[in-house]
């Protein structure tokens, strides 16, 4: 017997994470971002994004904690695809400088998970662009998109120095 996993489409309703860094967090499908606001307890379906800091010296590290979680009642069906997150640092042009997935062959294959609460990715990214060179100074936006049908991404500004 074939089992039959239909999308999701959800309305979340989240407020972004407040830490140290930055954090936003966008509904899924998105046509813009939020902006920041003031700490809230996390509800519904989402994801946030945190950073150990929000300035950064010109090709160092950052590291980014993205949570996805599911603060409702009901376990949430979803389907992974052979990476979990997929790490984006665009500049302030919005032009994407550093991509995860660039040059990389990654496994194919889909896994049925159930979110009922918590997911924790974290990643140190290193503030370079995809040749390995170190970002000029500026503003960046780290962003991190889950690797599944949910259809979420968050993201957060860093400045490099």
């Amino acid at each position: 017997m074939v089992k039959r996993i239909l999308p999701i489409v959800c309305a979340v309703a989240v407020t972004a994470m407040a830490t140290s860094g930055l954090a936003m967090v966008r509904k899924a499908p998105a046509t813009g971002s939020a902006a920041p606001t003031a700490a809230k307890p996390l509800t519904g379906i989402g994801v946030a994004m945190s950073l150990d800091c929000i300035t950064v010296k010109s090709g160092g590290t950052v590291r980014v904690t993205l949570t996805m979680f599911n603060r409702t009642k009901t376990p949430v069906q979803y389907l992974e695809h052979g990476f979990p997150v997929r790490w984006q640092i665009e500049d302030a042009s919005g032009a994407v400088v550093y991509d995860f997935l660039k040059g990389k062959m990654l496994p194919h294959f889909v896994i049925v998970r159930s979110l009922t609460g918590d997911v924790v990715y974290k990643q140190d990214l290193a503030m370079k662009d995809d040749s390995g060179t170190a970002l000029k100074p500026g503003v960046y936006t780290i962003r991190g998109h889950v690797a599944n049908n949910l259809g979420l991404e968050a993201e957060a500004s860093v400045t490099v120095q």
